[in-house]
């Protein structure tokens, strides 16, 4: 039977006629084998704040979204506005696909560039998510967004990058880079992975806009600004954290603030909005 499925296929290659829909098995599709890749190193993240006068009341959730492992030593990368709540006696959760959940504490956070490092006594048979493997990003290929929208564990949507990188300067701040995908982009996405159909990261899910006049847009940070920015730290983990502010970090480490030049981004001379 095998040998007829291959006869069959490799005739209607060079007759020219559409592939018989059995002569790709699902686990064989690109977009399945990209999320197969992908999808066990990520994880959710869920912040929390403690209620009620002065903080003293009900610890209650405040956000939900997802985060990606990137170190053997529990180090995860998410979004900076997801964990803005946290606290030492009040850390985010990250939880684990076998439901289990644990606390994290908040090492790093760059407002600026919307991005966190968190730390949790993670299970040494997670798998990594590479950051060496970065997508060319070329306009129009296909990127899976890859988390927990809406609160539901293991999504994925699917669009194509619609614009590349993108510089704009507000008032008084650094410059903010980003790229532009049509995937759908809903709540609890906030720090999933967008990824090409390699399994190559594209760019951290940041937000997206809203609005009657704004359809399919979405905005993630660059794959190779987030490369550079956890690569710095990890380098300096046991020095100083390069620009990055200890939010209620659990260390009483002293940060240096430095300016961040990744390669593969427009220079500083590109053009303001």
């Amino acid at each position: 039977m095998k040998l007829r499925k291959v006869f069959v296929t490799c005739l209607s290659l060079l007759l020219g006629l559409p592939s018989p829909l059995w002569a790709l098995h699902p686990l064989d599709e690109p977009v399945v084998r990209a999320i197969r890749m992908t999808l066990p190193s990520v994880v959710g993240v869920r912040s929390r704040k403690a209620g009620g006068f002065l903080g003293l009341g009900k610890v209650e959730p405040s956000g939900q979204g997802v985060g990606i492992v990137v170190s053997r030593r529990g180090y995860i990368l998410t979004c900076a506005h997801l964990v803005q709540t946290a606290t030492p006696k009040v850390p985010p959760l990250v939880l684990l696909r076998n439901g289990q959940q644990l606390p994290a504490e908040l090492v790093a956070v760059d407002p600026d560039w919307d991005l966190a490092l968190l730390r949790a006594r993670l299970p040494k048979e997670l798998p990594l998510f590479s950051l060496d493997r970065i997508s060319p990003n070329v306009l129009g290929q296909t990127v899976l967004v890859i988390g927990g929208s809406l609160g539901v564990r293991q999504t994925v949507s699917r669009g194509i990058l619609s614009s590349n990188v993108q510089r704009i300067r507000l008032s008084g701040q650094r410059p903010f880079y980003f790229v532009q995908l049509d995937a759908a982009v809903n709540p609890g996405n906030s720090g999933a992975p967008v990824v090409d159909l390699e399994g190559r990261l594209v760019g951290i899910c940041l937000a997206k806009v809203g609005g009657q006049a704004v359809e399919h847009v979405g905005l993630a940070i660059p794959g190779v600004l987030v490369r550079h920015w956890v690569t710095q730290l990890l380098e300096h983990s046991d020095r100083a954290w390069p620009s990055s502010v200890p939010v209620n970090s659990l260390r009483s480490r002293k940060c240096h603030r430095t300016s961040l030049s990744p390669k593969g981004l427009p220079s500083p001379r590109s053009r303001r909005a």
